[in-house]
């Protein structure tokens, strides 16, 4: 969890969020295989690589293009996979990046009022 509530949670985001949580049971099955790898095979240097492109949907989303990237050496070569995938996210105050719109379980009060905060 983020120390500051500006900044984006990176373990809920990449691990819970990004597809829905699949990328983040990915990237530990990845980081899995290249630790047994490389400790079968300690001459060999293994590699997990998490790539994170942004791409602007409207002003307060973008769409972020995950690739998981891995190669884990085998007594033969090396093997591995690539896979990549996306995730719209909202932009909050600071650059935090959340699935759902800051604010949008703020609309009503504890009373079923509506809220005079509106929303981001």
């Amino acid at each position: 969890m983020s120390e500051n509530e500006n900044e984006t949670d990176i373990t809920r985001l990449l691990m819970e969020d990004f597809d829905a949580g699949a990328f983040g049971r990915k990237l530990a099955r990845a980081v899995s295989l290249v630790a047994v790898g490389t400790s079968n095979n300690p001459r060999k240097k293994g590699k997990v690589t998490v790539t994170l492109n942004f791409n602007a949907i409207d002003a307060e989303r973008v769409e972020v293009s995950h690739t998981l990237d891995y190669v884990k050496p085998t007594t033969t070569g090396a093997s591995g996979d690539r896979s990549t995938t996306s995730t719209p996210l909202y932009i909050g105050p600071g650059g935090k990046l959340t699935l759902t719109k800051p604010n949008q379980g703020q609309l009503f009060t504890m009373d079923g009022q509506p809220s005079h905060n509106k929303g981001a």
